[in-house]
């Protein structure tokens, strides 16, 4: 693994770090292994079909409840390089077990200033001809306004036009193989072409607010992670956000500030709805 001195001056500079082979065989297994029941449990017939949601196709499973210790552990396991890479104590945010049906556009996953990581383990090795992770290095530190009229401006014909613009914006492609582990800035663009039903391991970290101007920035950011009301293809009971296994072993002051920031109401908010 290289120094941690080496990662954080990567991260700064290019908004992303890889460390290979950072999960055994073992743990690859159980993890891959609680997300595709997860997510088959959750959609039943509906696994492999596009339900309309919007957003970057794909099924999204909450993963901190009773049915996803191996989730539960690694978001426990991985927040400390978080803390290092931010250079500040953290929180978790979304954790989730995700099947991604195809290409995902150049997009971010954040558009608050707040500082954020993801932290995202794939099963299968990926390279640019099969869905790997494409960045654009350092593009964490520009403004997002002028590259998403670059990215997002043109008017396409058809999905195959898409795809192509998509792959031919110059980019830098993380082919990555079982066992590692991509970690990067929530405000780096990003995208993956020409992949199919990708299984997806995601955790996300954001800052822990010390003074009052940052417990606003850290209300909207954690309010902005779920959507009220939004139409679920799972059963919230099985698949909660911050689910009882979670409050049981993770840091109490996680539970204690995430609670008092808004973002256990806002998960509950989501979730109080009826499924499809």
């Amino acid at each position: 693994m290289r120094d941690l001195c080496d990662q954080r001056a990567h991260f700064d500079t290019f908004g992303f770090v890889v460390l290979p082979g950072a999960l055994t065989g073992s743990e690859v297994n159980r993890l891959r292994d609680e997300g595709d029941r997860a997510i088959r449990d959750a959609t039943g017939d509906n696994y492999r079909v596009d339900i309309g949601l919007g957003g970057m196709i794909g099924h999204y499973i909450p993963a901190t409840g009773a049915r996803t210790p191996a989730s539960v552990e690694l978001l426990q396991r991985f927040a400390p390089l978080a803390e290092q890479l931010l250079g500040r104590p953290v929180l978790p945010s979304a954790t989730q077990h995700a099947l991604l049906f195809d290409t995902s556009g150049w997009h971010t996953d954040t558009s608050h200033r707040v500082p954020s990581v993801k932290v995202a383990v794939y099963f299968d090795e990926l390279d640019g001809d099969n869905g790997a992770l494409r960045v654009l290095p350092g593009s964490h530190r520009l403004g997002g306004r002028e590259l998403a009229a670059f990215l997002h401006g043109p008017a396409f014909d058809d999905e195959a036009t898409w795809r192509e613009a998509t792959r031919q914006v110059p980019a830098h492609i993380i082919a990555s193989r079982p066992g590692d582990v991509i970690v990067f800035d929530e405000k780096l663009w990003h995208a993956s072409v020409d992949g199919r039903y990708r299984l997806q391991w995601s955790t996300s970290y954001v800052i822990d607010p010390v003074i009052e101007a940052e417990d606003a920035q850290l209300r909207e950011y954690l309010a902005g992670q779920f959507i009220p009301g939004m139409t679920l293809d799972y059963d919230p009971a099985h698949y909660p956000h911050f689910g009882d296994l979670f409050r049981a072993v993770c840091p109490p002051r996680w539970a204690t500030q995430l609670d008092r920031l808004g973002a256990f109401a806002a998960a509950a908010a989501e979730q109080h709805v009826s499924r499809l």
